[in-house]
């Protein structure tokens, strides 16, 4: 059944419009239709109450899905939903600025901090992460660490992960592999791929743990299928140097690329490296 929406500009349920867009936009109750869903985001947004409204469409000309892509258009509108009160278009602020081509740190970290500010979760994590890397912020690992405690208290996903590096590494907490494993453990029942990653580089250290290249070998498998590249990376070095697994240098190559491909520059280099034939017995570099 194809949805035909007659918008009444005098009797707007900007909530109402907003909720029958995103269905469009991904398909649910109707039938997939961005060109409807950019309509009735685009009249909810023009309602005082259509902050989330603003935020939708903005991320539809940010991806160009029902309009022509206009990144300019689209953090314009995220703006307008931002100054609004909108919590989410405060993280996509945040978000665009930390990860575009000419990155703006600071102006990262000054949308995550209002995010937070407004209660939002994910602009409190992110915060923490940017102090966490000292990007845009002075770094702070211990302030990062209670908020990422803070977050891990509340059930937030992915703050498992970093409960458990600070554990692994010592850093603003004693050391303490078994209980970073733990942690990385509790991730890993939900999937967290970085958890999972980081417990196979337990076992290929021995941290906490006996020594099983095997076991890495199948964590580092399972984070790879989900799609962590640093997985990747490390399943190169594993057929690379038959660790866990038989040595299969083209394997390694395959793995190398692939996490290269998603940034990963050990990769990238231990790909060169290995395409070089006075290389090709993979040893070490």
């Amino acid at each position: 059944m194809k949805l035909i929406l007659e918008i009444d500009p005098n009797h707007v349920d900007a909530e109402l419009l907003t909720r029958i867009g995103y269905e469009l936009e991904c398909g649910g109750s109707f039938r997939q239709d961005p060109l409807m869903a950019v309509r009735a985001y685009d009249a909810a947004a023009a309602c005082p109450d259509g902050g989330l409204a603003a935020n939708n469409l903005g991320w539809m000309f940010l991806k160009g899905k029902g309009v022509a892509q206009d990144t300019e258009k689209a953090l314009a509108l995220f703006r307008n939903a931002a100054e609004r009160g909108n919590s989410i278009a405060m993280v996509n602020l945040g978000n665009y600025y930390e990860f575009a081509e000419e990155q703006d740190d600071k102006q990262a970290v000054y949308w995550y901090r209002k995010a937070a500010d407004n209660g939002d979760e994910k602009g409190l994590f992110n915060y923490a992460n940017m102090l966490h890397h000292g990007r845009g912020i002075r770094q702070n690992r211990k302030k990062a660490f209670s908020i990422f405690s803070n977050l891990y208290a509340r059930g937030y996903h992915g703050a498992a992960f970093y409960m458990g590096l600070y554990y692994q590494n010592g850093d603003a907490v004693e050391q303490d592999y078994q209980k970073a494993r733990e942690y990385y453990r509790i991730g890993a029942l939900e999937n967290d791929m970085y958890c999972i990653c980081q417990l196979g580089t337990l076992y290929a250290q021995g941290y906490g743990v006996p020594k099983d290249y095997h076991a890495a070998f199948d964590y580092y498998k399972q984070a790879a299928k989900l799609g962590d590249a640093l997985a990747c990376a490390n399943l190169g070095y594993c057929y690379e140097v038959g660790q866990g697994v038989a040595q299969d240098i083209a394997i390694a190559k395959n793995y190398y690329r692939c996490a290269a491909e998603h940034g990963e520059q050990h990769a990238a280099a231990a790909l060169k490296r290995l395409e070089d034939p006075s290389c090709e017995r993979g040893t070490l570099p």
